[in-house]
């Protein structure tokens, strides 16, 4: 998600799954833990002299953008990719590239896929691949909604993630498509609830007979509601609205996950498919701090409160064994403090602008060392029949 697109909304990240709550101190994780950066992609020397920060806390992943323009021979940025991704490699940071038209309008899904293989091609180390971003938001993937087809969004967003599949693996087989990129809402009037575009992914699979999966995870960006939330809060983190879904509220998008694809070709978290929390953060308070500029126009915390909230973020996912990895968005604070559309920043950060660690680095740090020290979280359906507009919970334990 672009940080300005998020200004009423004040995203940012709030733990409360029922998860870790209790015994099994010190249980190990398979969950990686990241940031979704991309200074480091434009860095002059590859994201080298970054690396070992990130890295010193703890952080193996970083994800970048890739934007396509219509052209698919084309890669925006491809002299910054090119010096980027081996500095990566060499720094031992595993690099997911979101995969994304540049403009709103929904692509040609023979000529972005093929887009898609050829950036896949060029960087072959690259094996972990995001198929679009916010789909369900108009910003990203539009129309949502035509005069023929109410679900005109989901509709061409499963027949492109479907053709992209069969291309990046045609590339490789080991690539991991990672679908999606969930809003945790519906933006505006115009874009659809994310567990609604879920579901509506699941029945266009369904109706076209396919017999092989789409995607190998799928990717979330489980912003709470609203950023001043702090956890433990499921009431004030989460959303009301059935078809949202914040933090504490991931038992929603494996049900719906469920519902959309069980007994189909397509894995659901039920049998194996990954969740990637790939964009969580919360704004820390940075006014009178001369490292920025401008003035704040959104909720904040301060970085006392970022930084317990990180640490609780790191525990509550290193114990579900559903997520593959959460990147927190950024590492290193934006320096412009407004966050209009036209000229936002964005202060999630565990760095200030200057590389100088936040508090919420060595909190973040100190809670990946320590892992898991709750109880694993467990998780089964609600088998029953879903009414239209409606979301079944599932269990979340």
């Amino acid at each position: 998600m672009s940080a300005r697109s998020w200004a009423a909304v004040l995203a940012a990240a709030c733990v409360t799954l029922v998860a870790c709550v209790s015994a099994s101190a010190g249980a190990g994780s398979g969950t990686a833990f990241g940031v979704a950066e991309d200074a480091t992609k434009y860095a002059s020397d590859g994201g080298a002299s970054i690396y070992p920060s990130l890295t010193g806390a703890g952080l193996t992943e970083n994800r970048w953008t890739v934007t396509f323009t219509g052209d698919a021979s084309a890669i925006p940025g491809q002299a910054f990719l090119d010096r980027a991704v081996p500095a990566a490699a060499a720094a031992g940071v595993d690099v997911i590239l979101s995969l994304y038209p540049a403009h709103s309008s929904t692509p040609d899904p023979a000529v972005f896929c093929a887009w898609a293989a050829n950036v896949a091609a060029r960087y072959p180390t690259v094996t972990k691949l995001i198929v679009g971003n916010e789909v369900n938001a108009t910003r990203f993937w539009s129309p949502q909604h035509t005069g023929s087809d109410a679900n005109a969004g989901p509709d061409s967003y499963e027949a492109t993630l479907a053709r992209c599949y069969d291309a990046l693996k045609a590339v490789n087989p080991a690539i991991t498509v990672i679908g999606m990129g969930l809003a945790p809402r519906a933006v505006d009037g115009n874009s659809t609830k994310p567990l609604d575009f879920l579901r509506a992914v699941g029945a266009a699979y369904r109706h076209s007979g396919r017999t092989a999966p789409i995607m190998d995870a799928l990717a979330v960006h489980p912003y709470p509601n609203p950023n001043a939330s702090p956890p433990p809060a499921p009431d004030n983190a989460g959303y009301q609205d059935p078809g949202f879904f914040g933090i504490p509220q991931l038992g929603r998008v494996k049900q719906a996950l469920w519902d959309a694809f069980h007994g189909t070709a397509q894995p659901t978290t039920a049998n194996g498919l990954e969740l990637y929390l790939d964009e969580i953060g919360y704004q820390s308070n940075e006014t009178g701090n001369p490292l920025y500029t401008g003035s704040e126009s959104s909720p904040t915390v301060t970085e006392q409160q970022q930084a317990a909230y990180y640490a609780r973020i790191v525990g509550m996912f290193a114990c579900d064994p559903s997520v593959a990895a959460v990147l927190f968005f950024h590492l290193i604070d934006e320096a412009n403090l407004n966050t209009s559309p036209t000229s936002g920043g964005w202060q999630s950060g565990l760095e200030y602008p200057n590389g100088a660690p936040k508090p919420s680095y060595g909190a973040v740090k100190a809670a990946i060392a320590a892992g898991c020290t709750g109880r694993v979280t467990t998780w089964s359906p609600s088998t029953g029949h879903t009414p239209p507009g409606k979301t079944k919970k599932g269990k979340n334990h």
